[in-house]
Parts: C-alpha cells; structure tokens; sequence
C-alpha cells in the first residue's frame, strides 16, 4: 500500500502545481487557495529535492493573495478569511519557507484580529471556523515572533473563565456541542496549548479539568456524544469536525498537559470503541478527504497510536482506513469530495480538498512531517 501512497501523492503534487489560483476569493489554508502554502511546506520538509521551486511557487502565491487582500473585500475568520490566510503566512515565516519579516508582513493584522476576538467574546461565540478561538490559534502561531500575542492570548483565555462563557455553563443549555469545530473541544484544546506556553497555567488547568469531566460525564457504553439536543445525547459518525474523533483528541492532549491519568484512561477506551468502527456501519462516508472523509480518520487513528496509546485496536484501526482511502482513491471518486450539492468535484483547502488529501499522505508516509495539524486544533 506505501507504493500506491506514493503514487497518489505524485497525482496530487502535480494537480496542485497545475492549479491557478488568480481567480481564487478564498484565502484561507481551511477552504481557500493558501493550503497550496501549507501543502508546498510539508512537502519540502518530505523531500527537499525541489525546496527552491516549491519556495518561489509560495512566494508568488503570497504576493497574489496580498495584492487581493488589499484590492477587495474578504472575509476575516480562520474558516474562510483573513485569519486563516494570516495563520499561513506566519507558519510559512517560523518554518523559514517564506523568506519575510514576519513582524513586518503581519503586525497591524494582529491588532486587527484582535480587535475581531474580542468583538467575538462579548458575543459569546467562540468557534473555532467563525469566532475567537480561530483567531486564537492565529496567535497561538504569531506568539513566537510577536510576544505581545501572548497579551492577546491570556485575554482571549480569561474570556472562557467569566460567568458568561463559563465552560460548564453551555452544559445546562437545551443544546449544547461537544465538537472540536463548533464546541467545547475547541475550547479545551486552545487552553491546553496555552497552558503548554505557560500562560495562566494555574487558572487554566483548573478550568480545562472540569470541562473534561463534564463531557465524561456523558460517557455511556464508551462513546461520547457530539452533542446534547434539549436534553437527549446526539452521536455522530466518525469525522474530524463532529464526534468522538475530534472530542477524544481534545481529551487526550488535555490528559497529557495536565498529567492527569483518570482522563487519559476514559478517553483511550472511547478511542478503543471507536477503533472497531468500520465503513459499512453507518459512517456515511464517501470520499478520502480530512473532513468527512477516510484520510481524517485514518490520519488521527495514526496519531493517537504514535503519541498517546500503542493500541492494537488503534494501529488496526489507522491501517484500515488507509485501505479504505487507498480503495476510494483508486475508484471513480478519485480524490473529489461529495459537495452539498450532491456533486463530486475536486476541492481545494485541507478540510475537503486536494491539498488535504496531499498533506495526510505525507505524514502517512512519513509520521513525522505533521506540524500542519495545528491548522485544525490536533496537538
């Protein structure tokens, strides 16, 4: 199988160096045209034979996608926007992949996203494609060249600790989500990195403790639910943004940051349940993408067994769904994803696009070419 991977990402390299992106009006690394940038980066750490051409590919990008910023209107979230495409560059810069000052490139963004955070907090939305915790893993990257982002970051994190975004306090609403995308996972996680920085450990650790135990609390027969819905527990199939693969992953880096061995143990016996899940049982998958599709699944089985559990169960589970990718890919779906629209069709962006598919062929290829996976809160 490490044959035909090999071969598929040669397909994709080739689809996404052929690709234009001068029309593109998504900027985003998500959904947009930046997960070129990202996909040329990992690519590069892969195998570094065409390092400067990969670098002058991304460095035009760049120059487009900044000449658009400034000549029209664009979106600001991480999911489709501004924060997203801001996000990029600085990885690009810490990776030295981009050959700019990265202070100079991005420092009034910082004020500007901030300001956005901040207008997200008093409204209560904290999702990680649409509100303050997207613009929080921008600062998450932007703080090791900036060190006031960890001014922004400590704020953004204060937010999640007043009576009005108490963690448990979502809990007692008729619907409440559990999700890495939209929900508490999200928030656990972006706690937990700061944690990892040091800042507001003390608060923090206490805050992430009860949010575990109370998405535990919910824990029947090993599963977890996605979310609760006026009071009934609602489970999803397996994917990155929706259910237990996103929750546990939540959990476990939170177990690992807070050296805490009670939530270690629930989280690897939901990840065991779930590693005996396979496609015919309801998943309703279809394609080989990170979000709704067999690569996301196969990616993060791969990384739960080589960070946290050397589970059997698990590394079954991580080779199977790379068959299954492997199947899908080799048949007339290709690498296209089912859209809304009930089409098949190529995407772009690392959620339901080529490049997704490109940079999880990567690390399955090689495990340790993985830094990407900070764009979707997997630590």
């Amino acid at each position: 199988m490490v044959h035909d991977l090999k071969i598929h990402l040669e397909i994709i390299t080739k689809k996404i160096l052929s690709t234009s992106y001068i029309n593109a009006k998504n900027i985003s690394a998500l959904t947009g045209c930046a997960s070129r940038l990202i996909f040329l980066s990992n690519l590069i750490e892969y195998q570094s034979k065409n390092k400067e051409q990969y670098k002058s590919i991304i460095k035009n990008d760049v120059i487009t996608m900044l000449d658009y910023v400034k000549n029209k209107k664009t979106s600001q979230t991480n999911i489709d926007g501004l924060a997203g495409f801001g996000w990029t560059l600085s990885y690009l810069c810490s990776r030295n992949h981009l050959d700019e000052d990265e202070n100079k490139l991005l420092f009034e963004l910082d004020e500007h996203l901030f300001q956005l955070a901040r207008e997200d907090i008093e409204n209560n939305n904290f999702d990680f494609f649409y509100g303050a915790i997207g613009y929080g893993n921008y600062f998450i990257n932007r703080s090791e060249a900036n060190k006031d982002c960890r001014v922004y970051l400590k704020k953004i994190g204060n937010s999640l600790l007043t009576p009005k975004t108490d963690l448990t306090s979502t809990l007692k609403k008729e619907t409440s989500d559990f999700s890495l995308s939209h929900g508490l996972s999200s928030q656990i996680t972006f706690l937990s990195q700061l944690i990892s920085m040091n800042i507001n450990v003390n608060e923090f650790r206490d805050r992430i403790k009860i949010g575990c135990e109370q998405i535990l609390s919910y824990e029947r027969s090993n599963r977890l639910p996605d979310a609760i819905e006026e009071g009934k527990s609602i489970y999803s199939p397996l994917r990155w943004c929706h259910g237990e693969l996103g929750i546990v992953s939540a959990l476990a880096f939170a177990a690992k940051i807070l050296d805490d061995n009670d939530i270690n143990k629930k989280a690897f016996k939901v990840a065991n349940e779930i590693a005996l899940y396979r496609l015919d049982t309801n998943q309703k998958l279809n394609s080989a993408t990170i979000c709704h599709g067999t690569l996301g699944i196969a990616h993060i089985f791969q990384k739960w067994h080589n960070n946290y559990w050397k589970s059997e169960e698990i590394k079954q589970a991580s080779n199977y769904w790379y068959i299954k990718s492997n199947e899908i890919m080799n048949s007339k779906t290709k690498y296209n994803f089912l859209n809304n629209e009930g089409i098949y069709r190529e995407q772009q962006g690392i959620l339901y696009g080529i490049e997704g598919i490109g940079l999880a062929l990567i690390s399955a290829l090689d495990s340790n070419v993985k830094e990407w996976e900070s764009s979707i809160l997997l630590y």
